[in-house]
């Protein structure tokens, strides 16, 4: 009779733990700034996530262009459905599978050229080691620890990239968090090493990315934070709208090439 109850006392705080977990998971929106520069001109881009238990929707102010017909106003990671919806406006959407990204990198490398070998970031090549250090910051009130991306620039300058990673936001990151195949050379250490070591399935989210640029000797912001909020709106925000088409790959590459 005692094993049984120590066997049900467990099985109450196994359950309780697993509640608070679940609970602890963020579920709202995250609103940040990524900076940039245009013909030497600085530009700053708002970018909003919306985050529940089994889908991220990203959405910036600018589209993303992926070619002279193809646009994209947002992204929607549905890990409950397995699949990627971009949105492309006129009441289209792109629905395409992990599987079907990781075939057109397969496609895309048997006919492209040579690859590069290291990774570039703001136009700066990079080292897809990285290592923490000892400090530390506040970022909207979240305590953030500093992870170095060593980096050179062209004149072989030694430059770095700070990222600022908090664990106490809690995202399911899905399908991100899993392993790619067929990734170009130049992305397979990043995504598949230390994006996925770091963020994805060491549970850290990036509060603040900055750049030293050590020729000028100065920091510069990349992207940065500016707003956090759990809300229910999230759970509008992740949905396909009702007036939206979806289409498969291989519609979407017969669109295209009929309308050029």
């Amino acid at each position: 009779m005692k094993y049984q109850k120590r066997i049900t006392t467990l099985l109450v705080f196994a359950l309780v733990f697993i509640a608070q977990t679940a609970m602890a998971q963020f579920q709202g929106q995250i609103q940040m700034n990524v900076y940039s520069t245009n013909d030497g001109k600085p530009e700053v881009n708002e970018v909003n996530m919306y985050i529940t238990s089994d889908r991220i929707f990203f959405q910036g102010e600018d589209k993303m262009n992926f070619g002279e017909n193809f646009q994209a106003g947002g992204l929607l990671i549905r890990n409950d459905m397995k699949d990627f919806v971009v949105l492309m406006g006129e009441g289209e959407a792109l629905q395409i599978t992990k599987a079907e990204i990781e075939g057109l990198f397969d496609m895309a490398s048997m006919f492209g050229g040579e690859q590069e070998e290291t990774v570039k970031v703001g136009g700066e090549k990079i080292d897809p080691s990285y290592r923490y250090t000892d400090e530390t910051k506040t970022i909207m009130g979240y305590e953030c620890a500093q992870m170095i991306i060593e980096s050179k620039d062209d004149q072989g300058n030694e430059n770095y990239i700070s990222v600022w990673l908090t664990p106490n936001i809690d995202i399911n990151w899905g399908m991100l968090g899993q392993r790619w195949n067929n990734l170009p050379e130049e992305m397979e250490a990043t995504v598949n090493g230390m994006s996925r070591e770091t963020i994805f399935q060491g549970k850290n989210f990036p509060m603040m990315v900055e750049f030293y640029d050590a020729k000028k000797d100065r920091t510069v912001k990349l992207m940065e934070v500016t707003s956090i909020s759990e809300s229910s709106i999230a759970k509008a925000m992740v949905q396909v709208p009702s007036n939206v088409n979806l289409l498969g790959i291989s519609e979407l590459m017969w669109k295209m090439m009929m309308s050029n």
